[in-house]
């Protein structure tokens, strides 16, 4: 029986040892989106109608060339940055905040874990919601969400 527990001794400590790594990246991206935001990210975006998905539309045509991924520690830019650089749905989800912010909504930033349909992978993803629809620099997400963790 002993020797059972030690066979998934190893197992359980990688998947305790991926948990514990997975939450401080989300603790970090969490004290990140709070800095931006109280230190005035949202007054560098600009707002081009009253409606949210066309403002989005504006901003996903501004930058569609300026989308990349990153590996390993992401840092969030602020909104000013991302029109400058690009970025990637971290940033993009900062910029959708200030943009909902902007137009008067009570918008929330969250981190997650999503079924991609193209890759057949799950991956994670950043974006924010309103009135509790998900919304990326693609417009309103039909992805399958398996996990959300909101980060502001």
């Amino acid at each position: 029986m002993r020797a059972i527990y030690f066979m998934f001794l190893p197992l359980l400590l990688a998947i305790l040892g991926g948990i514990i790594i997975i939450g401080y990246d989300l603790f970090l991206l969490k004290v990140q989106y709070t800095k931006l935001i109280e230190k005035g990210a949202c007054n560098f975006t600009y707002v081009f109608s009253n409606d949210l998905l066309w403002n989005i539309e504006i901003y996903r045509n501004m930058l569609k060339d300026k989308y990349w991924t990153d590996e390993g520690f992401d840092v969030v830019q602020s909104p000013y940055e991302i029109l400058k650089k690009g970025g990637d749905c971290d940033d993009y989800a900062l910029l959708l905040y200030c943009v909902a912010r902007r137009l008067g909504y009570e918008p929330h930033i969250y981190a997650s874990f999503i079924w991609d349909k193209e890759s057949k992978k799950i991956v994670g993803h950043a974006f924010i919601k309103v009135n509790g629809v998900r919304y990326d620099l693609g417009g309103v997400m039909n992805d399958t969400v398996l996990m959300e963790i909101r980060l502001y």
